[in-house]
């Protein structure tokens, strides 16, 4: 009855279908080039053990570093967007077993060629959310094909599959916008 007060940092990003796991950040301090800082980094919330980190070692960029956007039905599985330092940003899937895995982006390692030389044109992706089962996750990834703009992506496993219109006409080339939630089935 009433209400509880968890604490945590930043946003919290899903609750487990069971009701029972918290997915979202904490602060941690850091020394930065700048001076000490707090930087988010993903969690996981249990009334049994409070908040917990389930972020791997990186980078970051800054204050960001990991945040959690959902969790699976049983809080197993938890996704996200993963700081790998201020030039690379995934999307990420979390398990206990497999720890924090950096999900494959199309634009990985792109190099593109404005006429003045070629540049560093990868863009950023990131995990919305997660099926019931944790297989299946949604979001989105940038690309220079979409003008920049956030384009619909899924992954299952190690593969990623881009959105496209069938009919293609619309203003970003025929690609479909970020997916931003999946049911439980997937």
């Amino acid at each position: 009855t009433g209400s509880t007060v968890i604490g945590g940092a930043g946003s919290s990003g899903g609750i487990s279908g069971n009701g029972r796991v918290v997915a979202g950040s904490v602060g941690v301090q850091i020394e930065s080039e700048w001076g000490p800082i707090t930087q988010e980094r993903a969690a996981l919330w249990t009334r049994e053990a409070g908040w917990k980190s389930i972020a791997p070692v990186l980078e970051g960029c800054g204050n960001s570093h990991t945040q959690s956007f959902d969790a699976s039905s049983n809080g197993a599985t938890v996704v996200g967007l993963a700081s790998v330092d201020c030039s690379n940003w995934y999307a990420f899937h979390w398990t206990a077993k497999t720890g924090m895995k950096l999900l494959p982006k199309s634009s990985e390692g792109r190099q593109c060629d404005d006429g003045w030389g070629a540049y560093d044109c990868e863009g950023s992706a990131r995990a919305n959310a997660v099926s019931g089962d944790g297989t299946l996750v949604v979001g989105w990834e940038e690309i220079r094909e979409a003008v920049g703009n956030r384009v619909g992506s899924i992954w299952q496993g190690n593969e990623q599959m881009l959105l496209r219109d069938p009919d293609g006409d619309n203003p970003i080339g025929g690609w479909v916008g970020e997916v931003m939630d999946v049911n439980t089935a997937g």
